[in-house]
Protein backbone atom coordinates (compact mmCIF):
# COMPACT_ATOMS: atom_id res chain seq x y z
CA UNK A 1 0.00 0.00 0.00
CA UNK A 2 1.40 3.48 -1.23
CA UNK A 3 1.61 5.69 1.62
CA UNK A 4 3.46 9.08 2.62
CA UNK A 5 5.76 9.40 5.11
CA UNK A 6 4.03 11.50 8.05
CA UNK A 7 4.56 15.02 8.58
CA UNK A 8 7.40 15.07 11.81
CA UNK A 9 8.37 11.84 11.32
CA UNK A 10 12.43 12.50 10.76
CA UNK A 11 14.33 9.73 8.49
CA UNK A 12 17.65 11.37 8.49
CA UNK A 13 19.20 8.26 10.20
CA UNK A 14 17.51 5.87 7.97
CA UNK A 15 18.06 3.51 5.06
CA UNK A 16 15.74 4.28 1.93
CA UNK A 17 15.40 1.22 -0.55
CA UNK A 18 14.52 1.54 -4.52
CA UNK A 19 13.02 -1.26 -6.27
CA UNK A 20 11.64 -0.94 -9.81
CA UNK A 21 8.49 -3.43 -8.58
CA UNK A 22 6.00 -2.66 -5.88
CA UNK A 23 7.43 -4.33 -3.09
CA UNK A 24 5.21 -6.92 -0.62
CA UNK A 25 5.90 -8.02 3.03
CA UNK A 26 7.91 -11.00 2.94
CA UNK A 27 9.09 -14.02 5.48
CA UNK A 28 12.57 -14.46 5.39
CA UNK A 29 13.23 -17.28 8.11
CA UNK A 30 12.41 -15.87 11.85
CA UNK A 31 12.16 -12.68 10.24
CA UNK A 32 9.35 -10.31 7.87
CA UNK A 33 10.77 -8.23 5.80
CA UNK A 34 7.84 -5.00 6.21
CA UNK A 35 8.34 -2.09 3.29
CA UNK A 36 7.25 0.88 5.25
CA UNK A 37 6.33 3.95 3.70
CA UNK A 38 5.88 3.04 -0.02
CA UNK A 39 5.92 6.01 -2.42
CA UNK A 40 5.91 6.07 -6.12
CA UNK A 41 8.08 8.05 -8.29
CA UNK A 42 6.89 8.57 -12.14
CA UNK A 43 9.47 9.64 -14.64
CA UNK A 44 9.63 9.76 -18.62
CA UNK A 45 12.63 8.35 -20.85
CA UNK A 46 13.72 10.30 -23.89
CA UNK A 47 11.25 7.63 -25.68
CA UNK A 48 8.58 8.71 -23.59
CA UNK A 49 7.97 5.54 -21.95
CA UNK A 50 6.67 6.13 -18.47
CA UNK A 51 8.90 4.57 -15.28
CA UNK A 52 8.13 3.95 -12.32
CA UNK A 53 10.24 3.83 -9.44
CA UNK A 54 9.30 2.82 -5.76
CA UNK A 55 10.57 4.04 -2.45
CA UNK A 56 10.58 2.54 1.17
CA UNK A 57 12.48 1.70 4.16
CA UNK A 58 12.61 -1.80 4.78
CA UNK A 59 12.02 -3.04 8.63
CA UNK A 60 13.09 -6.05 10.00
CA UNK A 61 10.21 -7.68 12.43
CA UNK A 62 10.75 -10.67 14.42
CA UNK A 63 8.26 -13.36 13.54
CA UNK A 64 5.87 -14.69 16.21
CA UNK A 65 2.96 -15.89 13.51
CA UNK A 66 1.59 -12.44 11.94
CA UNK A 67 -0.55 -13.03 9.14
CA UNK A 68 1.58 -11.18 6.75
CA UNK A 69 -1.30 -11.26 4.11
CA UNK A 70 -3.09 -8.47 5.70
CA UNK A 71 -0.72 -5.25 6.01
CA UNK A 72 -3.49 -3.89 8.82
CA UNK A 73 -3.49 -6.72 10.85
CA UNK A 74 0.09 -7.10 10.51
CA UNK A 75 0.96 -3.91 12.14
CA UNK A 76 -0.90 -3.96 14.71
CA UNK A 77 0.48 -7.18 15.33
CA UNK A 78 4.21 -5.88 15.37
CA UNK A 79 3.79 -2.56 15.95
CA UNK A 80 6.34 -2.04 18.92
CA UNK A 81 9.15 -3.86 16.48
CA UNK A 82 7.97 -1.43 13.77
CA UNK A 83 8.00 1.98 16.64
CA UNK A 84 11.08 0.68 17.51
CA UNK A 85 13.02 0.47 14.31
CA UNK A 86 11.64 4.03 13.69
CA UNK A 87 12.24 5.81 17.13
CA UNK A 88 15.84 5.19 15.61
CA UNK A 89 19.19 4.57 17.98
CA UNK A 90 20.16 6.33 20.93
CA UNK A 91 22.09 8.55 18.86
CA UNK A 92 19.69 9.89 16.67
CA UNK A 93 16.81 10.11 19.69
CA UNK A 94 19.43 12.64 21.75
CA UNK A 95 20.21 14.63 18.43
CA UNK A 96 16.56 15.09 17.64
CA UNK A 97 16.23 16.13 21.06
CA UNK A 98 18.55 18.50 20.66
CA UNK A 99 17.17 20.23 17.86
CA UNK A 100 13.76 20.02 19.74
CA UNK A 101 11.61 17.51 16.83
CA UNK A 102 12.03 14.35 18.89
CA UNK A 103 8.43 14.55 20.84
CA UNK A 104 6.72 15.20 16.95
CA UNK A 105 9.02 12.63 15.36
CA UNK A 106 8.02 10.32 18.22
CA UNK A 107 4.22 10.91 18.03
CA UNK A 108 4.28 10.30 14.74
CA UNK A 109 5.74 6.94 14.69
CA UNK A 110 2.95 5.94 16.73
CA UNK A 111 0.78 7.37 15.04
CA UNK A 112 2.06 5.78 12.15
CA UNK A 113 1.87 2.41 13.76
CA UNK A 114 -0.80 2.06 16.17
CA UNK A 115 -1.29 -0.88 18.64
CA UNK A 116 -5.21 -0.91 16.82
CA UNK A 117 -7.30 0.61 14.97
CA UNK A 118 -8.89 4.22 16.45
CA UNK A 119 -6.35 4.38 19.20
CA UNK A 120 -6.29 7.81 20.66
CA UNK A 121 -2.98 9.12 21.58
CA UNK A 122 -3.67 11.55 24.44
CA UNK A 123 -0.58 13.97 23.86
CA UNK A 124 -1.52 14.40 20.57
CA UNK A 125 -5.31 15.50 21.51
CA UNK A 126 -3.81 17.90 23.86
CA UNK A 127 -1.48 19.45 21.29
CA UNK A 128 -3.92 20.17 19.30
CA UNK A 129 -5.92 21.62 22.01
CA UNK A 130 -2.54 24.16 22.44
CA UNK A 131 -2.75 24.64 18.71
CA UNK A 132 -6.65 25.87 18.92
CA UNK A 133 -5.65 27.92 21.79
CA UNK A 134 -3.33 29.68 20.16
CA UNK A 135 -4.61 30.05 16.98
CA UNK A 136 -7.85 31.64 18.32
CA UNK A 137 -5.52 34.06 20.86
CA UNK A 138 -3.90 35.14 17.41
CA UNK A 139 -7.35 35.86 15.91
CA UNK A 140 -8.86 37.52 18.53
CA UNK A 141 -5.87 40.11 18.06
CA UNK A 142 -6.50 40.45 14.56
CA UNK A 143 -10.18 40.92 14.76
CA UNK A 144 -9.80 43.37 17.46
CA UNK A 145 -6.77 45.60 15.47
CA UNK A 146 -8.16 45.50 11.70
CA UNK A 147 -6.31 43.22 10.31
CA UNK A 148 -6.16 39.33 8.64
CA UNK A 149 -4.34 36.31 9.15
CA UNK A 150 -3.05 38.04 4.99
CA UNK A 151 -1.26 40.70 7.07
CA UNK A 152 0.91 37.48 9.27
CA UNK A 153 4.26 36.28 8.52
CA UNK A 154 4.58 33.22 7.61
CA UNK A 155 6.29 32.54 11.27
CA UNK A 156 6.37 34.59 13.82
CA UNK A 157 6.32 35.00 17.65
CA UNK A 158 3.97 36.51 20.11
CA UNK A 159 6.11 40.06 19.58
CA UNK A 160 4.35 40.61 16.82
CA UNK A 161 1.05 39.98 17.86
CA UNK A 162 1.59 42.62 21.39
CA UNK A 163 2.80 45.25 18.91
CA UNK A 164 -0.47 44.90 16.64
CA UNK A 165 -2.09 45.63 19.89
CA UNK A 166 0.05 48.22 20.59
CA UNK A 167 -0.49 49.92 17.01
CA UNK A 168 -4.42 49.47 17.35
CA UNK A 169 -3.89 51.72 21.10
CA UNK A 170 -5.29 48.60 22.97
CA UNK A 171 -5.54 49.14 26.76
CA UNK A 172 -2.67 48.63 28.85
CA UNK A 173 -5.04 45.86 30.80
CA UNK A 174 -5.99 44.15 27.44
CA UNK A 175 -2.35 44.11 26.26
CA UNK A 176 -1.05 42.81 30.62
CA UNK A 177 -3.37 39.97 29.76
CA UNK A 178 -2.88 39.02 25.98
CA UNK A 179 1.03 38.94 27.44
CA UNK A 180 0.06 36.05 30.01
CA UNK A 181 -1.99 34.07 27.58
CA UNK A 182 0.39 34.08 24.85
CA UNK A 183 3.48 32.79 27.99
CA UNK A 184 0.68 30.60 28.89
CA UNK A 185 0.95 28.83 25.79
CA UNK A 186 4.54 29.28 25.81
CA UNK A 187 4.69 27.19 28.92
CA UNK A 188 2.29 24.57 28.04
CA UNK A 189 4.35 23.77 24.94
CA UNK A 190 7.20 23.12 27.16
CA UNK A 191 5.67 21.52 29.55
CA UNK A 192 4.31 19.49 26.63
CA UNK A 193 7.73 19.00 25.01
CA UNK A 194 6.80 20.33 21.96
CA UNK A 195 8.28 24.11 20.35
CA UNK A 196 6.45 26.81 19.07
CA UNK A 197 6.86 26.11 15.39
CA UNK A 198 5.38 23.43 15.30
CA UNK A 199 1.87 25.45 15.91
CA UNK A 200 2.54 26.74 12.06
CA UNK A 201 2.24 23.24 10.88
CA UNK A 202 -0.12 22.81 8.19
CA UNK A 203 -1.52 26.21 8.76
Amino acid sequence: MLKPIPANLQTDFLTETRSDALPTITRDGDTVLYPAFIRAEESTDEGGNVHTEYRFFIVPVPYTGQNIDDEEEFVFASYAALRKHFYGPQEAQSEMKDDNTWEAHRLAVRVAFPKYNGEVIPQIARFEEIKTKFWGLVDSVLAATGKTREDLPPYFNSTTMLEFAEEAKMSADTIRDLTLQFQGINSDLTSNHRNWTELFDNE
